[in-house]
């Protein structure tokens, strides 16, 4: 459904282009309901992509300051470790992956905090859709590489 042609633009602080106010609104709730629908076993893994797709997206939008370089060089360590571990001692695995996930929620809290330069009010909706996606993903990697690794953990006993 459209809306109607007289709501007010913003205009990006950088790029001297009009953005739609409903549009980030409703896609940054987009991005909450699909983060928390890739905790879905086995299709969850899809859906998160999308989600982490759509928080990119509006975060180029709004001129929001995101790494994303970083944030996948972090979660790819954190996911190489809690797989690493796991293969080894089940429990130690199991606390890496808690570990990695207090540092996820330590990573939105200081998100939050920074103000964007364009106003979203659906904002923390953003940033939890993309929090429940990456930690989905996380999920869902371990879940799929522990047996793998497992096997060959075994080779080395």
């Amino acid at each position: 459904m459209k809306h109607p042609k007289s709501t007010p633009c913003f205009f990006h602080p950088e790029a001297n282009r009009p953005i739609d106010p409903i549009q980030i609104i409703r896609r940054s709730l987009r991005c909450f309901i699909t983060g928390i629908v890739s905790a879905i076993p086995i299709i969850g893994a899809m859906i998160s992509l999308i989600a982490i797709q759509i928080f990119i997206q509006v975060c180029q939008q709004t001129g929001e300051r995101f790494h994303y370089r970083f944030w996948c060089r972090k979660w790819s360590a954190f996911f190489l470790i809690t797989v690493i571990t796991a293969c080894f001692n089940k429990w130690l695995g199991f606390a890496c992956l808690i570990l990695c996930i207090g540092m996820w929620a330590f990573q939105l809290i200081l998100g939050w905090c920074i103000v964007p330069p364009v106003w979203n009010p659906a904002r923390r909706y953003l940033f939890l859709g993309f929090g429940f996606a990456s930690v989905s993903l996380l999920v869902h990697g371990v879940v799929a590489a522990y047996p793998l690794l497992q096997n060959i953990a075994g080779h080395f006993r």
